[in-house]
This record gives C-alpha cells, sequence and structure tokens, in this order.
C-alpha cells in the first residue's frame, strides 16, 4: 500500500504558531523562482478536502500498524521512526514529519498550500498546491 502522489502539503500548528521544518532544499527553490526563503504562505485547504486528503494519508498506516486512532498513528510511526534512527525531519516527506511532530509535542495537523513571497512582483509562488487549489482533484496527482 503506497501513499498518495499530491500537489500539497501537510503541517502542524500548535499555539497558533505553524511548525515547519525550513528546508535546505527551499533555498534552491527560491534561487529559481526568485522567491524570499523568510516570507512563507500557508494556505489551508477547505476542511472537507484536508479531512479527506490527511484520510487517504492515514489509510496506509492504518493498515501498516494495525491501529485505527490518529493518536495510536502518531506514536507507532514515531516509535518506528525513532526505533530506525529516522525521526529527524527529511524533505518531501511532509505528512510523515507531521505525525512525528504531533507524537513528540501535540499539535494540529493542517493541509493545504505552501507559497514563498515573489522578489520582484505581487504575490506568492506555491511550490506545494495553489492559489485556486481547494478540491482533491486538484491536489491529488495519481
Amino acid at each position: 500500500m503506497e501513499l498518495p502522489i499530491i500537489d500539497g502539503h501537510f503541517w502542524v500548528v500548535r499555539d497558533g504558531k505553524i511548525i515547519d521544518t525550513d528546508f535546505e532544499e527551499y533555498e534552491y527553490i527560491c534561487k529559481m523562482w526568485n522567491l524570499n526563503r523568510k516570507d512563507k504562505h500557508y494556505l489551508e485547504a477547505p476542511i472537507m478536502t484536508q479531512k479527506i486528503m490527511t484520510a487517504m494519508f492515514l489509510k496506509t498506516f492504518k493498515f501498516v500498524f494495525e491501529v485505527e486512532t490518529f493518536e495510536d498513528i502518531c506514536s507507532a510511526f514515531y516509535n518506528l521512526s525513532k526505533h530506525m534512527g529516522m525521526e529527524k525531519p527529511e524533505f518531501g516527506r511532509c505528512f510523515q514529519n507531521c505525525l512525528i511532530e504531533i507524537a513528540q509535542n501535540g499539535g494540529e495537523l493542517k493541509f493545504g498550500s505552501l507559497g514563498m513571497k515573489n522578489k520582484n512582483k505581487e504575490g506568492y509562488f506555491y511550490e506545494y498546491g495553489g492559489i485556486k487549489y481547494t478540491k482533491i482533484s486538484d491536489f491529488r496527482k495519481n
């Protein structure tokens, strides 16, 4: 069972603050598109879209770990990652990074689009998702 391929992003919100690792790979993205790495814009998908996208990802983890609750999935994935020495955030694994973060420190899982401010023009460039992304079909790539 594989995770869905998406053009979107997961992050954690805790105490009103966005928790999301600023990976070195973003520097290359910013240079290519002339973006400001320090000015990120997180755009939440509609609640129903978030619920469905999250459920699609959780389905794989429920199958693998044979658990049902979100808390049990976070805990089981964190324990396995720690056992394998892979509990640090990794680029390209936003959902897994969020599970580990929530297992360690709590928070609320969010899904949507991640953009960075254009340096020479108005608005943001969305590396993950987009300003008009609202439906599952907008975010799904397989």
